[in-house]
């Protein structure tokens, strides 16, 4: 008997730990920029809302996207700061299609702080780079515009060739 419980509490842990998932949500303020959250705060509408595998390998399986076309020699660096969600809005966009992003935590580093004032002639953050492009903010759209400027491919846009029928 103390087996099958242990056996039951066993099935049950493996399988919530296996089916977990987070609920993020995009949002947009009053001002246009988007972000992502657990919920959307007041003033601020929603966008989309997308479930986020937690749990093992075959839960995130479970979870369905389109799978993004990773190009390597595509990247991007951003200066930030912690606790900043225009910088999280520009962290996600970049990990959703796994493009490479370097992070700049100019916060207390005077050195970082230079180069942030020499770039952008201020220290407003995010400042993101992606080729010769300096894009400031969260502004989704720009992002992708730059990504796009720089050889990447949106894998909503990349249509499935069909081999046409031979005579």
């Amino acid at each position: 008997m103390k087996r099958l419980i242990l056996s039951l509490l066993f099935l049950i842990v493996h399988t919530t730990y296996t089916s977990a998932a987070v609920k993020v949500v995009e949002c947009k303020d009053a001002e246009g920029n988007i972000f992502f959250s657990k919920t959307c705060p007041p003033g601020s509408e929603v966008l989309d809302e997308k479930k986020i595998a937690t749990g093992s390998k075959a839960a995130q399986e479970n979870v369905t996207s389109k799978a993004p076309i990773r190009t390597s020699s595509i990247s991007g660096t951003m200066y930030m700061i912690p606790s900043c969600s225009p910088c999280d809005g520009v962290r996600e966009l970049f990990k959703a299609n796994s493009i490479p992003l370097t992070e700049k935590n100019v916060e207390g580093n005077i050195d970082l702080q230079t180069e942030l004032t020499e770039l952008n002639g201020s220290l407003n953050v995010p400042i993101t780079v992606i080729g010769d492009r300096k894009l400031s903010g969260y502004n989704r759209s720009e992002l992708i515009s730059a990504l796009k400027d720089a050889g990447w491919q949106d894998p909503n846009e990349v249509k499935e060739e069909t081999p046409e029928p031979e005579p």
